[in-house]
């Protein structure tokens, strides 16, 4: 997730340098080349991002880079620069495929839950939210650790509004308080990535608790609603 007033301003990171083989020609070689050529045509940007998520989830949000990733999709050094100049522009689509995999595992939890209960659904784009970042840490990581990110990304920013499009959602039946409906989503968000950090760093207080999702609805606070009606 990411709000609407900081996407793409508030991560951190250096700027790889442009892609030292963008200089060269960016047509892979004849003879086993022109395979892999074919093999991806029309389809390299997402066999590209395919590898980056592979590589990621494998070996951490770290290891993710231009080169590893154009050798794990079979194609040259150079092929990546048609579609991303930078290792920013890289991580940026690899991150917006994560907000999709991340809305979708929020709203399969949702679709479970009782729909004339605002706290049930609340808690269930909650469970959503957890599920996905204990079976993905390492895509987690990559999306809310401050890694640069390409601010003018439309696709990453078209993933990530609908990813805190189901945080307003569930929040909106909650009364609002002296920060109004965006102080109600902060406040949601806030407490659902707060427990997911603690959860995830193995918080030595927290081990013996098998049944996180169980331990959440019980802490989870009784929030005021507005009046049905």
């Amino acid at each position: 997730m990411t709000t609407r007033k900081t996407n793409g301003k508030t991560n951190i990171g250096d700027r790889e340098s442009r892609n030292s083989g963008k200089s060269k020609s960016s047509r892979e070689p004849g003879g086993h080349g022109a395979g892999k050529r074919s093999h991806h045509h029309g389809d390299l940007r997402a066999a590209l991002i395919d590898a980056g998520v592979d590589l990621v989830s494998e070996h951490g949000a770290s290891a993710l880079s231009i080169r590893k990733v154009a050798a794990r999709a079979g194609v040259s050094h150079a092929a990546p620069a048609h579609h991303f100049a930078t290792l920013a522009d890289l991580r940026t689509a690899v991150i917006a495929r994560g907000h999709l995999k991340f809305a979708a595992m929020m709203r399969e939890q949702i679709e479970l839950a009782d729909a004339s209960d605002p706290r049930a659904m609340l808690l269930a784009a909650c469970r959503g939210y957890m599920n996905f970042a204990f079976q993905n840490p390492s895509m987690f990581h990559l999306m809310f650790g401050g890694f640069e990110k390409s601010a003018d990304d439309m696709e990453f920013s078209r993933a990530a509004e609908a990813s805190y499009e189901i945080l307003r959602e569930v929040s909106a039946p909650l009364l609002p308080g002296r920060a109004g409906p965006e102080g109600n989503e902060i406040l949601v968000w806030s407490i659902i990535h707060g427990y997911v950090g603690i959860m995830l760093n193995d918080n030595s207080a927290l081990k013996d608790h098998a049944d996180r999702a169980a331990l959440l609805e019980m802490i989870f606070p009784d929030l005021p609603m507005r009046e049905p009606g």
